[in-house]
């Protein structure tokens, strides 16, 4: 959300949070994560800084891919304007009230109009890769779709049945990750940065039996075989489909 509207928000003192809640962040349940919104919002306002919280549900997958290259990749997409719809209205809806803290637009429909031509326009991709240089990164790895590091081994997960999707478990798809090297159990691990997932089904699709659920990126067949086995359990199918579930839950 910064990267679509630093400079049009620049001299502002405030912040807006993405206080995330459900099965796949810490803060499992609303009470929990209104409580942790609620504490930073009044550490911000004790320093004279102007801070908003949003909370976001994590109780399904946000966007397709999980893991630190692929994740990425993905906002690199999104900021090319091809990125999946609910990371892209999480990331218009937190820098929506980072424009409202700068007092521009008079409306949201006027704040999301210039949001998408900062998109549309290749000025906030611009800026990202700017970010990336100013930080002593390689622009080009991020501006080239093969900069990045990738896995040796992509496995397809297909689906054992069809019917829509009625729940993507985000724990334990986060679990999967974890388990194929994308994260840290003690701080001497290394981190495997091309590891994860991919393409994953989004709830509410309807999937036949022997289309794909997600792709697996490993390193190592072994790993291949243990993330397959709990990634099928993190599917769940039902014969109609699901009611939408809202993106955004709550704001402090």
């Amino acid at each position: 959300a910064s990267i679509l509207c630093k400079k049009l928000a620049a001299g502002v003192n405030g912040l807006v949070l993405d206080v995330k809640c459900g099965t796949g962040s810490f803060m499992k349940t609303m009470d929990e994560a209104r409580e942790l919104a609620r504490t930073m919002v009044a550490v911000g306002t004790g320093a004279n800084c102007r801070v908003e919280a949003l909370v976001t549900n994590m109780n399904l997958p946000l966007g397709r891919n999980v893991g630190n290259a692929l994740e990425v990749q993905e906002a690199v997409r999104t900021l090319r304007g091809e990125g999946p719809t609910d990371l892209l209205e999480i990331t218009l809806s937190l820098a929506n009230r980072m424009l409202t803290m700068a007092g521009k637009g008079r409306d949201d429909d006027e704040r999301r109009d210039v949001l998408f031509e900062a998109l549309s326009s290749g000025r906030a991709f611009e800026r990202f890769l700017r970010m990336v240089e100013l930080q002593g990164g390689d622009p080009d790895c991020v501006d080239s779709r093969d900069g990045l590091p990738s896995s040796p081994i992509v496995d397809v997960l297909a689906s054992d049945e069809s019917g829509y999707l009625s729940s993507v478990d985000a724990e334990k798809v986060g679990r999967v990750a974890f388990l194929l090297g994308s994260g840290r159990a003690r701080r001497e691990d290394e981190i495997d940065f091309s590891v994860g997932l991919s393409d994953l089904r989004q709830v509410g699709a309807l999937v036949e039996k022997g289309e794909p659920l997600a792709k697996i990126h490993a390193n190592s067949s072994e790993g291949v075989l243990e993330a397959r086995q709990l990634l099928e359990s993190a599917f769940q199918f039902s014969d109609c489909s699901p009611n939408e579930a809202p993106l955004i839950l709550d704001m402090i």
